[in-house]
């Protein structure tokens, strides 16, 4: 089954980034949850294809996902798409989702705090098991 997302390189990022928080060393979770919260995600982690998808069914049906993360990840994508689009009124939706998908940073990494602890324990076992 093709994925639509790129969720082991988000989680990567994500690990990364938790592993500069200032509390890694002492309290791993805690630094996995305060990065979940306030981090900026280098990029969004989701096929061109299926975000121009969603931007359509968003556009022409108003369908929102139901999801709290992926309701924030999908409205953040499509207000920025509508701003492209709203800039330039020549440029295609097609074009505006390829320029945010590719070029823009996300606001966050939309995982919830509980998945950031489950990537960080995840990172520890593997790092255990590998000693």
């Amino acid at each position: 089954m093709k994925t639509h997302t790129f969720s082991p390189q988000r989680d990567s990022d994500f690990l990364h980034e938790c592993m500069n928080h200032p509390a890694w060393q002492r309290n791993r979770d805690r630094a996995a949850i305060e990065t979940a919260v306030t981090a900026r995600a280098p990029r969004y982690y989701v096929d061109v294809d299926y975000a121009y998808r969603r931007v359509l069914d968003m556009r022409n049906h108003g369908k929102i996902p139901t999801r709290r993360m992926s309701q924030r990840l999908w409205t953040e994508i499509f207000d920025k798409v509508a701003a492209k689009v709203a800039i330039n009124p020549r440029m295609t939706i097609l074009d505006a989702v390829v320029a945010v998908i590719t070029e823009e940073k996300a606001s966050a990494f939309f995982i919830s705090p509980q998945y950031a602890v489950k990537i960080v324990r995840g990172y520890n076992r593997r790092r255990k098991s590998n000693l």
